[in-house]
Parts: C-alpha cells; structure tokens; sequence
C-alpha cells in the first residue's frame, strides 16, 4: 500500500469518490487511472496532483 492509497483510506474515501474529484480537472480520469497512480503505474499532470491534494487533504510531499 503506497501513501495515497493510505491517505485515501484515511479519510475513508472510495476510489470512485477520489476519481469524481479528478473528472472535474480531466475528462478521462477515471478509477482505473487513480489505481495506477496507488500501483505507481503511472504519474498525475500537474493538475491531478493539484487536485489530489485537495481531495487527499495533504500536500504532494506527504502523498508521494
């Protein structure tokens, strides 16, 4: 489990929640693509990353 899998967790939000947050900033985020981003498969554009610190509530050092 890598760190935005477990701040997720944390705040007890799903990955579908998460992904919801991320389509208001890209169209085609989807849940496969914020797994990824917990697998380390693949990397969030700068805009993601924005937007996951908000929803995650941390800043990209405590996510990454």
């Amino acid at each position: 489990m890598n760190r935005l899998q477990e701040r997720r967790l944390a705040l007890g939000l799903t990955q579908p929640q998460v992904s919801a947050r991320l389509k208001e900033i890209e169209a085609r985020a989807d849940v496969g693509m914020v797994s990824r981003y917990e697998k380390g498969v693949c990397l969030p554009t700068e805009a993601q990353l924005a937007a996951l610190e908000g929803v995650l509530q941390a800043d990209r050092l405590e996510l990454f």
